[in-house]
């Protein structure tokens, strides 16, 4: 497919965690490497506004807390909006203080099935990524669970 008198325009995007020392990804092609830094505090804050949907006084303070616990992610900035949307890991100090992150990865972990969570408690012990293999033999999953 990619052959022949006029192959098709093709663009991969490959993406690695270069804390963890894998192997580099192959260079086909034209390669770019781009490092992705955390957000800066003002823009993590206009994120969480923009996610929160509104801009008045208490979404301004929260937003600033949630930007100050999100440490820059894009990520956490998302889904810390969305725990105190959904009222997950409430604080005791008002609207202007969103869950920490802790609190919100210990409230969603309890949600899950009791196989799906022994299997998180498995891997974030492991500290690294498993094969699946080994991950669901030390969960005691059989092969067809989860």
């Amino acid at each position: 497919m990619l052959a022949g008198p006029q192959p098709p325009a093709l663009l991969l995007l490959l993406s690695a965690r270069t804390e963890h020392g894998g192997p580099p990804l192959p260079a086909v092609g034209e390669v770019r490497a781009v490092t992705v830094e955390p957000l800066p505090r003002a823009a993590a804050e206009a994120l969480a506004l923009e996610l929160l949907g509104h801009q008045d006084v208490g979404a301004v303070a929260l937003a600033a807390a949630i930007a100050a616990e999100a440490g820059g992610s894009p990520l956490f900035v998302a889904e810390l909006v969305r725990a105190h949307d959904e009222g997950l890991a409430a604080t005791p100090g008002g609207d202007h203080t969103p869950p920490g992150l802790d609190a919100v990865l210990t409230a969603r972990a309890a949600r899950l099935n009791p196989d799906a969570r022994i299997l998180l408690e498995i891997l974030a012990v492991a500290g690294r990524p498993l094969e699946r293999g080994i991950a669901r033999r030390a969960a005691g999953l059989d092969h067809g669970e989860l």
